[in-house]
């Protein structure tokens, strides 16, 4: 069981002991070394540093706007254009209000020939009779109708077959 005992895994290197002090030594030096690297802080460089790099940034912003300035950006879409076109569709739609067209589609007999009517019923070969005829037009046209037969007189029609 005394065997068991020594013999537990680990092993001290050759010379271990000899040269700890040293060792212990060197590297009690070197985290000296580690900690005075030469660098320090300022008193109170914390408590004003805000406001120097504040400033400076203000001091480099005025700069790049005196050296640097901003260049002119021009819209691609103008409003006034908008307004224009605003404006037109306003009058368009005043003018066609206030003045509305007339129906162009709607025909009067008083706007069609007699000639015409007279071409189309032969043309179109229609089978109206005398009455139908009648019942159709409008009874100043049967006055009218009167009053160029009274001038038809066979003396009027003598006269001007002989004047020409």
């Amino acid at each position: 069981m005394n065997e068991k005992k020594l013999n537990h895994g680990f092993k001290i290197p050759d010379g271990y002991f000899e040269d700890f002090e040293n060792n212990l030594q060197i590297s009690l030096e070197l985290e000296n070394a580690k900690k005075n690297l030469g660098f320090k802080v300022p008193e109170r460089y914390f408590d004003t540093i805000e406001l120097e790099i504040l400033d400076s940034m203000k001091i480099s912003e005025l700069n790049s706007k005196v050296n640097n300035p901003e260049p002119k950006v021009i819209n691609l879409f103008q409003k006034r254009w908008v307004y224009f076109a605003a404006a037109i569709a306003a009058c368009v739609a005043l003018i066609f209000t206030l003045f509305p067209q007339k129906d162009r589609d709607t025909l009067n007999l008083a706007d069609i020939s007699a000639e015409t009517i007279e071409s189309y019923f032969i043309q179109e070969n229609t089978d109206f009779s005398a009455f139908d005829l009648v019942t159709l037009s409008p009874n100043e046209d049967f006055e009218n109708l009167k009053n160029e037969v009274d001038f038809l007189n066979i003396e009027n029609i003598e006269d001007y077959l002989l004047e020409k």
